[in-house]
């Protein structure tokens, strides 16, 4: 149940709020491929989601944003 309440809400990201937020400073955009949200969707698909945010969050903090 949790594993699906992440994963959409990851799909409603995707899909509206990161192309409003994009629009707001455009060439803003990700330069990493897959995503941080895709990461994310792939994580906690595979790991479930404790360990699926867990994963997420250190690639976000410690990878991307450093």
């Amino acid at each position: 149940m949790m594993t699906r309440l992440l994963l959409a809400t990851l799909v409603f990201y995707r899909r509206w709020l990161s192309p409003a937020l994009h629009s707001l400073k455009p060439g803003n955009g990700c330069r990493y491929l897959p995503t941080c949200s895709e990461y994310a969707s792939i994580a906690i698909a595979t790991h479930g989601p404790l360990r699926g945010v867990a994963l997420a969050l250190w690639r976000q903090i410690g990878r991307v944003h450093v």
